[in-house]
């Protein structure tokens, strides 16, 4: 063996790497080491290698994103600090350096998943990183990470470890609250993102951590009043920034005098496959182009085929994922829009910072958020009178509700090849499947009791649960021991992950079952796209009223109602009559596409006449 490959001279490589903070070459020659048959690597060297598999990563995510934009979406990323930023398939135009991305975050998972197995001392600083890795893109080790960072978690806090600083603390919480978050646990995901907040100063960040903490607000029992005000805590945190100011008389007089088209801008991160894509491009698809110019402003920093539908429905498409909220903000006041929508309220990576600045004389919120933005700088929020009843709700808008007869409208671009119902499936297979296509976030320890209630009344009838989380290592055990332990019989339960043609399965399901209080939207529409009845439970607060609003369009009312009671008396009445299932399931199709909400032309035409009216026009 030639001397350069000796284990003191490997070894003496690896160490200088290391001292030099040259990660590449601390994995070439930490490598080297641990396929040595003379040399059995300990612990602590697998350990750096996954550490500087990490540092790899986050350099060539650095490199891809530019010096990263401050919007991003959340849980599926961790932001700041020194891990790897959003997710791994997040790059868009350098498929290589994504791939790159992806197989040194693997890489960094398997030897820091192997080192800790092995014993490896892990310090909460090793911990954080380990759980920054094991979270990203297509990783999800949320449900193993959780122990392990609520354990550190608490050596902290009695002492046992000593304080980490600010940013470590940061991280730590708030990869902790993603690993609830994603167990369903969201109780303790809301407390440890607001301590979270309690973490940052600046007010864009400190605004974005907020947008968790007020949709975190919405799985859990508050009242309207009580979400309000929690709301409203939202405009506080970006009081000093800067505004544009606008004379909305002299644009609307201006319009009017020179007869050009009305400039509508829409802003969100979700131009691509996304639920919420298919609630906003009708509105892109049917513009009156004679009146209205449209500019999608897109902050998506995954980009797929949906992407490339927007861009040919919108008149104008702007990526503006790698601007801050600031230059965003600039490039649409130099655009002169006159109404400028956000489409994404306070879900993952939104554009509400933006709105902040008043770059537009008029703004508005809507469609794909559940409660008011907080933020007194949106002058509307897109609402209906039946999810909003006029006289009620207002006191719960920091914004003035802009009624329609439907608060949105879905186009159904994707599920077209999608075969109707050839009616109810328990004529075949003689038993009732009910089905939970709504993520399991939603699921409450209240609804689980009322669907075991269900499945007792109607003998050999089953529950088909289906969602994205049931994909994750370990989920499908951790839901049902928790149905286990509040009685239901998990035999007669079915948890499957989401696929790409998932809108076939509704054809095995004779009822939806929606959850409360945190309702299903793309999930009802769905449902009911393939003819499924879809069951519901409402309350005051707006977010549990939005299949009632949908169903109420659709002359199928009946089937919500006001109390867990009615809800599963419901359920049991349409298992019990298979002609009327039989019937609905034929006949719900076409009530959806003859109704408002499956007719995104006619909403589009009602939107814009709004648009017209707030201008004065």
């Amino acid at each position: 063996m030639s001397k350069k490959n000796t284990l003191a001279d490997e070894y003496r490589a690896f160490r200088r790497a290391m001292d030099e903070d040259d990660h590449e070459n601390v994995v070439k020659y930490g490598i080297k080491l641990t396929k040595r048959k003379d040399f059995k690597a300990p612990p602590l060297i697998i350990k750096t290698i996954g550490i500087a598999y990490t540092n790899i990563a986050e350099k060539l995510q650095k490199e891809e994103n530019g010096e990263l934009a401050e919007d991003e979406n959340w849980p599926n990323a961790v932001a700041d600090g020194d891990i790897l930023k959003g997710d791994a398939n997040a790059a868009k135009d350098t498929p290589d350096k994504a791939a790159q991305i992806e197989k040194n975050v693997r890489e960094a998972w398997r030897f820091l998943k192997k080192a800790y197995d092995a014993g490896a001392e892990f310090s909460p600083t090793d911990v954080v990183c380990m759980a920054n890795v094991g979270i990203q893109g297509s990783l999800r080790k949320h449900v193993f990470l959780h122990n392990i960072l609520a354990e550190t978690a608490q050596k902290i806090k009695s002492g046992e470890y000593p304080e980490l600083p600010k940013e470590k603390t940061f991280l730590l919480l708030e990869a902790l609250a993603s690993c609830c978050y994603e167990k369903g646990q969201m109780a303790e995901s809301f407390d440890l993102h607001k301590q979270c907040l309690a973490l940052v100063d600046e007010p864009i960040r400190k605004a974005q951590i907020y947008s968790r903490v007020v949709f975190l607000a919405l799985y859990l029992p508050f009242t309207s009043q009580e979400l309000f005000e929690v709301h409203k805590g939202y405009g506080d945190v970006l009081r000093d920034i800067p505004r544009y100011t606008h004379d909305l008389a002299a644009r609307s007089e201006e319009i009017r005098r020179t007869g050009r088209k009305i400039r509508i801008g829409y802003i969100t991160p979700d131009c691509r496959v996304h639920v919420a894509v298919r609630f906003f491009i009708g509105m892109l698809n049917y513009a009156d182009r004679e009146k209205f110019t449209t500019t999608m402003y897109s902050l998506s920093k995954k980009t797929d085929f949906m992407t490339e539908e927007v861009k040919k429905a919108a008149d104008c498409f702007t990526d503006v994922s790698k601007m801050n909220a600031s230059q965003v903000a600039t490039q649409i006041y130099e655009d002169g829009i006159d109404i400028l929508v956000d489409l994404a309220g306070h879900t993952g990576g939104s554009g509400l910072p933006v709105l902040a600045y008043k770059p537009a004389p008029v703004q508005m919120s809507g469609i794909g958020y559940l409660f008011s933005t907080g933020l007194a700088d949106v002058d509307y929020f897109i609402t209906d009178s039946v999810v909003d009843p006029p006289g009620t709700h207002e006191k719960y808008f920091v914004e003035t509700p802009l009624y329609l007869t439907s608060q949105f409208s879905l186009h159904f671009v994707a599920e077209g090849g999608a075969p109707p119902s050839e009616g109810a499936p328990c004529r075949k297979n003689g038993f009732v499947t009910f089905g939970v296509f709504n993520n399991y976030r939603k699921i409450t320890d209240e609804m689980i009791l009322t669907w075991k209630k269900i499945l007792d009344k109607v003998p050999n009838s089953r529950i088909l649960l289906k969602c994205a989380t049931y994909a994750m290592e370990g989920m499908v055990d951790v839901a049902k021991a928790r149905f286990a332990a509040l009685g239901v019989d998990v035999a007669r339960l079915e948890f499957e992950p989401s696929t790409q043609y998932y809108m076939k399965r509704y054809l095995d399901v004779d009822i939806a079952l929606d959850t409360y209080p945190y309702t299903g939207g793309g999930t009802t529409c769905d449902a009911l796209y393939m003819g499924v009845p879809v069951v519901t439970l409402y309350g005051e607060r707006r977010n549990t009223r939005f299949s009632l609003g949908i169903l109420a369009n659709m002359g199928l009312k009946y089937l919500a109602v006001d109390t867990y009671e009615k809800y599963g008396e419901m359920a049991v009445q349409l298992a019990g009559d298979i002609e009327l299932l039989d019937t609905l399931h034929k006949k719900i199709r076409p009530m959806l596409q003859n109704s408002i909400v499956g007719r995104p032309d006619l909403y589009t035409k009602e939107l814009e006449a709004k648009f017209s009216a707030v201008l004065g026009l």
